[in-house]
């Protein structure tokens, strides 16, 4: 049989050894740190986005009961933006454009706030 291990009794021996609590903790301990600074950035920039998202939103008149639905866009878009780019960034956001659309929100806002926040045109 081709492979690391021969027979169960072996991948039942290798994850005992991987999940023992030293060895966890010891993995666990030498990753934190830069872990903590990765979502502390990643917590940074999202804060300073849906600031710019909000001054984006504010002017457009947005009834009061829908605005946490056009913020919650806009943290989509965001999220999207940091995965994709280009023609697949665009895709991406017309299909959340879609979604929001059948939520009842404005699909000119939304394209607004695309072009604003993310600079995707049509």
């Amino acid at each position: 049989m081709p492979g690391r291990f021969h027979d169960n009794a072996d991948r039942d021996f290798a994850y005992r050894v991987k999940t023992t609590p030293e060895r966890v903790k010891q993995t666990s301990e030498a990753i934190r740190e830069r872990s903590v600074q990765r979502h502390l950035d990643k917590q940074t920039a999202l804060a300073a986005f849906e600031i710019q998202a909000k001054e984006a939103i504010d002017p457009t008149g947005v009834p009061s009961t829908l605005y946490v639905s056009y913020l919650n866009y806009c943290r989509e878009i965001w999220k999207k933006s940091n995965t994709y780019g280009g023609a697949v960034l665009k895709n991406e956001t017309d299909a959340l454009i879609a979604k929001w659309k059948a939520r009842q929100l404005d699909e000119d806002i939304l394209k607004k706030l695309r072009f604003e926040l993310i600079n995707v045109r049509e």
